[in-house]
């Protein structure tokens, strides 16, 4: 993420010990950039809700 977005780390560090398959919820475009967790968006858990 360094070359990506600094200030993205935490969050892909969270979602990596947090047990939770190394998924992170957000809009953030740089995420998309990154192969290391998978991003799942809103509309993403809409399919789910709805």
């Amino acid at each position: 993420m360094k070359t990506i977005d600094e200030e993205d780390y935490p969050f892909v560090a969270a979602a990596l010990s947090l047990g939770n398959d190394g998924v992170v919820w957000s809009e953030d475009k740089h995420f998309e950039k990154q192969n290391i967790v998978k991003i799942i968006k809103t509309t993403d858990l809409e399919k789910f809700v709805s």
